[in-house]
């Protein structure tokens, strides 16, 4: 399925063209609200929710809605998914006109042919566009010697700051080294008279005044001369007051836009059981003005043939759930935590109701993990929600970022309060497993106390504030789970970026204490039920793929550095011995961001953490705390 989308050339213009398409999921992670979308022929900005068209279809789960309006407030009142219509073989029936709007950004463009550099609105660009081929849309420089006209193409440098702002590289001050033109004013050229290795060996000059600088020398932290952010926002078209630096990026730089969610798996739970999931299936259905009683709700049901099911529970029984559906009861209390429901139906899965969309089903613990694995779950059927709350520029958000709004610059994704806010739904399958409690508790207690895992504790509460530091049993739980999707990867049919995970993890200071993973995969397209993963819970696979994940570990092509590495302030990173050569995953795939990563150097035991032995070399890495026979291992502290 495609999101379609349609641009706002101009804040005059009536019309909307269609330049381009992006998957829904692409919108929550990739090219969201304020998100730069890198065009064939140009570029835009996914504009602000304030400019989408009047949303139209709900995704429907009241966990996640109770959790988003923890964190944005109360007036949000739905998930919205995203605009979409059956396509056809016409071009310019109504799917065409339906679709997210967007910005062209940055403004700038530069002539192919002539290298004239100018705006979009200076009257020397115009654009051109293709409603049956819309990545032919382009921006074209006519009147540009003979022949066909030239297009025209973004100058590929703009400018952000750590408090999510965005704005347009400064070309006419830059090029007069941020003084006035002495000629008044003149046009813009930007050429490329170095060899091209590099992005930034791109000079632009003015011909009214000759003055010319490299772009190279912008991208210079020790200049003298850098410009001030001009607080800008091009999703809401807003301007504010900002005392950061602005700093150029390049357009494709994948630190312009970090997009902040929230997920809820969805679950069956409720006081009324069954009838509580059928209402929320069917809930967009139900939510609607004319259904204000027992009787407006007998009527629906009689005439509605979408609510069949509903008819085999009584009026009564019906209308109680509705009324506890809406008044928020099942969902109030699990804001919160959006995990611990999570973990409850899955270490307890005999309890759960099989549904279309929640199955699980126990599997039997392999025989030589028997003392450190406590339980492996096979998970059918998945439905995941995925909501986007905000974004950040700069500095990647951290994982509490909800909880902590002060630890990152989260920006908002409208004008005013936030009423809503674009959801996905993603069906797929996973594996589950939980970890012995008393022996997660004995390395944790030893791996406090090491200094291994101080400096990262240090690192991360430096960065992103005091609140931002996990259960340590974090550190145990994230480094396993990366170790095995690595290896589940190669074994179960699905790429990398398709895995996701789910940590399940607090000590005892938090309530019941949670040690577990979730490895799925969860995808509005054909790949996210293709059994895969659910065949890696059976006993003798899990315990070969289990196996060869710890046995992979043992070393990395990057060792000693990547062995020796240690957090610090001055490289950024929230990671201990880890590197995209042994631990790293897709950040997609990552619940955050790559960070809180470790692999230790100690013997296959739980209940010792973290320091080199004296008597070995210390770039020798060992993985496997989990690891049941005597085999060196380096995991986890």
């Amino acid at each position: 399925m495609k999101i379609l989308t349609k641009a706002t050339m101009s804040a005059n213009s009536s019309l909307h063209p269609r330049v381009g398409a992006i998957r829904p999921s692409q919108m929550l992670y990739a090219y969201g609200v304020g998100a730069l979308v890198d065009l064939p022929n140009f570029a835009v900005v996914v504009a602000g929710l304030q400019a989408w068209d009047r949303p139209e279809e709900t995704a429907s789960e009241p966990r996640l809605l109770a959790a988003v309006q923890a964190a944005l407030g109360p007036q949000v009142v739905r998930l919205v998914a995203m605009p979409w219509k059956e396509e056809t073989r016409n071009a310019l029936d109504d799917w065409a006109k339906v679709g997210i709007p967007v910005i062209p950004f940055p403004r700038w463009m530069r002539c192919m042919r002539c290298n004239i550099l100018s705006t979009i609105d200076g009257g020397l660009f115009t654009f051109e566009g293709n409603a049956y081929h819309p990545e032919r849309a382009r921006y074209e420089h006519r009147g540009c010697g003979k022949g066909k006209a030239p297009s025209a193409v973004p100058a590929r440098f703009v400018m952000a700051c750590v408090n999510g702002h965005l704005d347009e590289f400064p070309w006419q001050e830059f090029a007069h080294g941020y003084k006035p033109c002495a000629a008044g004013g003149g046009t813009l050229e930007l050429t490329e008279p170095g060899s091209g290795t590099r992005s930034t060996e791109v000079l632009v000059k003015c011909h009214g005044c000759g003055a010319s600088a490299f772009v190279a020398a912008a991208f210079d932290r020790t200049a003298k001369e850098r410009p001030a952010c001009r607080g800008r926002h091009p999703h809401l078209r807003t301007f504010e007051r900002c005392s950061e630096a602005a700093q150029p990026l390049l357009l494709g730089a994948s630190n312009t836009w970090f997009g902040i969610t929230l997920s809820a798996l969805f679950i069956p739970v409720g006081a009324g059981g069954a009838i509580d999931d059928d209402v929320d299936t069917l809930w967009v259905h139900l939510d609607i003005p004319p259904i204000r009683d027992e009787a407006t709700l007998e009527q629906a049901l009689t005439f509605n043939p979408t609510l069949e099911m509903l008819r085999a529970h009584s009026i009564a029984d019906l209308w109680q759930a509705i009324e506890r559906r809406r008044n928020g009861e099942r969902s109030q209390a699990e804001a919160a935590d959006l995990r611990r429901p999570e973990w409850l139906q899955f270490i307890n899965p005999s309890a759960s109701t099989e549904g279309a969309d929640f199955t699980i089903a126990e599997r039997a613990i392999p025989a030589r993990h028997s003392t450190s694995i406590a339980q492996v779950v096979a998970a059918t059927r998945l439905r995941e929600t995925t909501a986007s709350i905000a974004f950040a520029r700069i500095d990647a958000p951290d994982p509490s970022a909800v909880d902590e709004p002060g630890a990152v610059h989260r920006v908002p994704l409208t004008v005013g309060p936030t009423y809503w806010v674009p959801a996905v739904e993603s069906r797929g399958e996973g594996l589950f497993f939980r970890l012995p409690e008393e022996r997660v508790r004995a390395w944790e207690a030893s791996a406090q106390t090491k200094p291994r895992i101080a400096r990262l504790r240090d690192a991360v509460l430096h960065r992103f504030g005091p609140r931002a530091w996990p259960a340590t049993r974090y550190v145990l739980l994230h480094s396993l789970s990366h170790a095995l999707m690595n290896e589940v990867a190669l074994e179960c049919g699905y790429n990398a970026a398709s895995l996701r995970e789910r940590i399940y993890a607090a000590d005892e200071n938090g309530g019941d204490p949670m040690a577990g993973i979730l490895i799925y995969t969860a995808a509005p397209d054909s790949e996210g039920t293709l059994g895969g993963l659910v065949a890696m819970a059976e006993t003798a696979t899990f315990e070969r793929v289990l196996t060869e994940a710890l046995r992979r570990a043992m070393f990395c092509s990057s060792d000693p550095l990547c062995a020796e590495h240690e957090p610090s302030d001055d490289d950024g990173t929230q990671h201990g011995a880890a590197c995209h050569s042994c631990l790293f995953v897709p950040e997609t795939s990552c619940e955050c961001n790559n960070r809180i990563l470790r692999l230790s150097r100690f013997p296959g035991h739980l209940d010792r953490a973290g320091e080199y032995p004296a008597n070995e070399v210390s770039w020798k890495r060992r993985i496997g705390p989990i690891a049941k026979n005597s085999r060196k291992t380096r995991f986890a502290a």
